[in-house]
Parts: structure tokens; sequence; C-alpha cells
């Protein structure tokens, strides 16, 4: 972390989900990892927004307990909304807004949900139904639509927008069984079958019925960090004429399994084109640059250069 944020010096930092791996951690220090995770930011001033993901939550470690050591520092913009207990902690929105100081409008949303997964809290494992769905919780599913549509309305205007969440949707399976294209969707592909979420349909349909959602952006796979163009059609068009995109991130941490070299997936969004084109790429810990692509209309057709494993 240290290495890659002194390169690009980022105006926000996501945590996407896996922050502590809960079942190797005691009850009574399981949250104060997290001190140690954001180091690293708070030493820099970067704010950082989260999800939690499957590893977050065990028998002795809560997402609760997790948020609450969390919201103790002022960086942190992660926001907790009012949803049932089952939805999980981290679903919520953070506005963006223009550089013209004037404009009370948002430039872009970012939106952030909690695909929960992993166990619950202080039940033993031989109690049944201990795990949690590996799925976003349809109240937070029916929260999004009822907001997303309430705020174009409010500004009446289609505001560009970006998703993050910890499992990614189980179109990446049907994405991963065509052949992910080493040219076209650049990247490292090790991770098969991808760990997706069942049973999602709901969610994979609010993502595709949102106007002007761009890309959204996963983790848990730490084998994979190549990108892809949805599939299914949008129902709404939008002024972008992009798609709709997903990305892996890179595994950032020293915990977990892999020998990949450790990195962490970049996003550029210009403010005069956020409906043209998004920049990203994987920043390595040694410095270097992996799978660069722009995420635009024409991507799945360009060709990059094929991403060394």
């Amino acid at each position: 972390m240290n290495s890659i944020l002194d390169i690009e010096s980022p105006q926000l930092v996501v945590l996407n989900g896996d922050l502590i791996a809960g079942e190797a951690t005691y009850l009574e220090n399981s949250t104060a990892y997290f001190d140690l995770i954001v180091a690293p930011l708070v030493e820099r001033g970067i704010p950082w927004a989260s999800t939690y993901g499957n590893h977050d939550s065990n028998f002795n470690l809560s997402r609760a307990a997790l948020f609450e050591r969390e919201n103790s520092y002022p960086l942190s913009l992660t926001q907790l909304i009012s949803l049932p207990e089952d939805a999980g902690i981290t679903n919520f929105y953070l506005p963006v807004y223009p550089s013209d100081s004037s404009s009370n409008t948002p430039a872009l949303m970012l939106w952030f949900f909690d695909s929960r997964g992993g166990k619950k809290f202080q039940v033993p494992s031989s109690a049944e139904d201990v795990g949690i769905p590996e799925v976003v919780h349809d109240s937070a599913i029916a929260w999004f639509k009822e907001t997303s549509v309430r705020i174009a309305a409010n500004y009446d205007k289609i505001i560009p927008s970006l998703a993050f969440f910890h499992i990614p949707p189980s179109t990446t399976v049907e994405l991963q069984s065509q052949g992910v294209d080493p040219s076209k969707e650049p990247g490292i592909n090790d991770d098969i079958p991808v760990g997706a979420q069942e049973g999602d349909e709901s969610f994979v349909s609010a993502i595709l019925n949102t106007p002007g959602l761009l890309a959204t952006f996963s983790g848990h796979d730490h084998g994979n960090d190549w990108c892809y163009k949805w599939t299914g059609e949008k129902v709404h068009a939008s002024e972008s004429k992009m798609g709709l995109f997903h990305c892996f991130g890179r595994h950032s941490g020293y915990g977990g399994y892999g020998d990949w070299v450790r990195g962490s997936r970049e996003i550029l969004m210009k403010e005069d084109s956020l409906f043209e084109e998004i920049e990203t790429w994987i920043r390595l810990e040694d410095g270097s640059i992996s799978g660069s692509v722009v995420l635009n209309a024409t991507y799945g057709k360009d060709s990059y250069p094929v991403v060394e494993r």
C-alpha cells in the first residue's frame, strides 16, 4: 500500500472487502487490525470508503464492530444507512462534486454494496444456518433502486456512477466460461471457476436497469484482475454509449492465498468525459503497470499487450 500510494497519490481509496481474516482472530482484538490497514492512508491524509467481504464476518469478528472501529477515523467515508441487520453494513453511496464549486449537483455517484458472506458472530459452527449468504440482500437492492430513481429526479438528470462490492456477480461465470481473451480483456485469469454471488438475479437486474451506471468493481478472487463488458442489455438508455463494465481488483494484502505480485486497481475518470471512457490499470508493488485499458465503446474489440502472470 505504501509503495502504490506514493506513486499514484489517489484522491480516494476503496477498500473493497476482506479487510480482516476473521476466522484467524481473537474476540478481544479482531478489529484492532483495522488500524494497521489504514495506517498508510492516515499518514497521507487520504480518505477511503469500504465494502466488507465474506472474511469480515466470523465467530470472533462482526461487521458491526468493524464499522464501529472504522467510524472512529475522520478520514473514513463509509456510511451506515437504515436497513435490516441481515443486509450487512456497507450499503451506501457517495456523491462526487464537480471542480466548479458553484455547482451543488454531483458530477459522479459512487455506490457501495455489502455482498455479505462469512459466518455469524458468536454462533458456534455446530449451530444450524451459521453461514451468511454471499449475495446482496433484497432490502439493499430495493433501497438502491428507489434511491437512484429519487436522485435522478431530484437533479433532473442522469448522473454517471460506479459501484463497488466484494463478491463478483454471477455474470462473471458466464463470461469466463466463454473465455477471457488475453489481448482484449488483459489480466491474470487464474481463479477458475470464479467465486460469484449465487441467486443474484435481482441484483443483476437492478444493475442493468440503472441509467448512468458505467462500471462495477469487485475483489474476492485473488487470481483474477481482468475487465469485461457485462453480458445482457441495459434496459434504459442514457448519455453513455460505452456499455456497462465489470473489473476485478488486484490482491493487495499479504494475507490469504496466492503468489501473484501484490497491487491495486487504479481508476481514473476525467470530468469532461465521464460518459465516454474510464481509464484503469493495475499498479504493482514493484512500481510497474499491468493491464492498462480504456473502458469505452470499443472495449472488447481493442487489443492490448498480454499480461504476464
